[in-house]
Parts: C-alpha cells; sequence; structure tokens
C-alpha cells in the first residue's frame, strides 16, 4: 500500500479530465472549425461585395445608413413606417455576420452555405452534449454494464475512458487536424463515461480503508478540476493574446493541446497509484447482472419499502 495522501492522485486526474472538457469546448471549437474549413465553406461569390446596412426583418428601411457602422448602429430601434427598425452591419465577404444578420427577405439574400455551417454547428454541439449523456447512463447504470468487473476494475475504466477521450482530442483533433466529428463524440462520450463509472466505485472501494483516505481523495476532486479550469485556462488566454500580438499559430492552439497532454499524463499516473493502492474487498459493494435481475424479480419485497 502507500500513504493515505495518494488518494488524491486518482480523483485529481479525472475531474481535470471532465474540466478540460467542459473549460476547454471553445478552444476545441475553434480548433474544429479551421480543421473543417468553415472559413472556406462560403465563396466569394455568395457574400456580400461591400458592406451593408440591412434590416434583418426585411426592407430597405436600413440602406440609407450604409456609410459607416457606426451611422448603421446609430439607427437601430429608430421607428419607421410604424415598425422599429433593427439595423444590422455586414461587412464584406464576411460570412459570420452575412448569415447572421442576412435573411431571405433581405435585400442581400442570405448565402447558401449558412444552412451547411448551422448543420455543422448543431452538430459539434450535440458531440459536446455526449459528456452529459455518457455520465447520466454509467453514474446511473455503470453496475449494470460493468456488472462483470469489481469496483476497483471499474475504477481503471473509469481513468482509461478520460484517458481515451484526450488522446482523441488531443492527437486527433490538434495534431492531425482531421475535421472528423466524429472525434468530437467518442471523446466527449468516454469523458461522460469515465466520472459516472469513476466516482461511485472509487469512494465504495476507499470506504473500507479509512476516513483518511476519503479525505484526500475529496480534496483531490475540486483542486483537480480547477487546476485546469482556472490555471489552464489562464495560461491558454494568455498564449492566445500573445499569439494575436505576433505570435505563430502554434503559441494559440499550443496551451489547449497542452492541457489535454497534461491530463492524459495525470490518468496514467492516476492508474500507476490506483495500483499501489491496497485492495480490500468489501462484502455488498459492488452488484452483478445476476443479483440486479433478482432484486427486480423479488419487486414485491422491497418496492413497498421504497415509499415508507
Amino acid at each position: 500500500g502507500i500513504n493515505a495522501e495518494y488518494m488524491g492522485v486518482p480523483a485529481m486526474a479525472v475531474f481535470m479530465g471532465y474540466a478540460s472538457l467542459v473549460t476547454f469546448q471553445k478552444k476545441l471549437k475553434d480548433q474544429m472549425d479551421q480543421n473543417v474549413g468553415l472559413q472556406d465553406m462560403c465563396e466569394a461569390a455568395d457574400l456580400p461585395a461591400s458592406d451593408l446596412c440591412v434590416d434583418p426583418g426585411g426592407g430597405s428601411q436600413c440602406a440609407p445608413y450604409a456609410s459607416s457602422e457606426a451611422e448603421c448602429k446609430a439607427h437601430k430601434g429608430e421607428a419607421r413606417d410604424g415598425q422599429q427598425l433593427t439595423c444590422a452591419w455586414v461587412k464584406a465577404d464576411d460570412w459570420e455576420t452575412a448569415c447572421k444578420s442576412l435573411n431571405t427577405d433581405t435585400i442581400i439574400p442570405r448565402p447558401a452555405c449558412c444552412d451547411e455551417i448551422d448543420t455543422y454547428k448543431n452538430t459539434f454541439e450535440h458531440g459536446t452534449s455526449m459528456n452529459y449523456i455518457g455520465n447520466m447512463i454509467f453514474r446511473l447504470g455503470h453496475a449494470i454494464v460493468w456488472s462483470w468487473f469489481r469496483p476497483r476494475a471499474r475504477v481503471y475504466i473509469g481513468m482509461f475512458c478520460i484517458l481515451t477521450s484526450q488522446i482523441l482530442i488531443g492527437f486527433g483533433v490538434f495534431l492531425m487536424k482531421s475535421p472528423f466529428l466524429g472525434f468530437v463524440y467518442m471523446a466527449y462520450f468516454l469523458g461522460g463515461c469515465g466520472v459516472g463509472t469513476f466516482s461511485g466505485n472509487f469512494f465504495s472501494c476507499l470506504s473500507p480503508l479509512g476516513d483518511g483516505t476519503k479525505m484526500y481523495a475529496l480534496i483531490g476532486l475540486p483542486l483537480g478540476f480547477n487546476i485546469v479550469s482556472v490555471g489552464g485556462f489562464l495560461v491558454a488566454y494568455a498564449a492566445e493574446a500573445a499569439a494575436k500580438a505576433g505570435g505563430t499559430p502554434f503559441d494559440a492552439y499550443g496551451p489547449s493541446l497542452g492541457v489535454y497532454c497534461a491530463v492524459a499524463v495525470m490518468n496514467i499516473a492516476g492508474i500507476a497509484t490506483w495500483y499501489f493502492i491496497e485492495d480490500v474487498p468489501m462484502k455488498g459493494n459492488a452488484t452483478n447482472l445476476r443479483e440486479f435481475w433478482q432484486n427486480l424479480v423479488e419487486w414485491r419485497q422491497w418496492i413497498g419499502k421504497v415509499w415508507m
């Protein structure tokens, strides 16, 4: 066995992974935008050739104010012909503002590529939601899905899922620059699976080792999360500012990649630490599929007690 304070290492590792998926979602989106060529989806011919002042609600009331962005915004909210103007400034060859402000009723119609961009954005957002779906499924059903494993083995599975999620993002998205959105779905689902599987089984295994072990484990959870969500984000923000000031593209995405790599290494350390933590079996702290089914069959014996 090892000292009790090392019990926080696996907890830190897993919740560093959880924090990386939540906190760096915007950084991942920016990198994936580059990978899929979001900037190149709209051809120049489909976009406004010059700056425009348009009314997203339709009509041409805002058109006379196209001399400058300041003038366009100054007339926003102005009453004209019984309607309130919603003037928006659309820059030439800027697909983002064009997709946001143009529609079929405006003077310049909404580019067809906007639908493709919307589909991509929705697909990405659905992929990141797999984190919560995986967490819910495995937090409630880990004893069924992993019924043939002991709780101690399930802790390994949880850390391995987090490790795999970091590798998929770090190498697949940032290093290989793959446009494959499946990496996002797999990484976030595995992340949720890892957190949902790890938490209950980890503390179940620590119960027979004494209260001191749980204290260090409880410290490790928020510590790991905040190391990444606060410390990692500040480093990434500073690096992005340096890149905008004349640095290389690596300066912008390098820290994000570094966070995913650091979390992966931390989970390897967590797996190694867990190996040296004493294995003390505890009767009744695991339910296999056969026991679960037997409990369902005997529902008359417990269903009434649930409501008492």
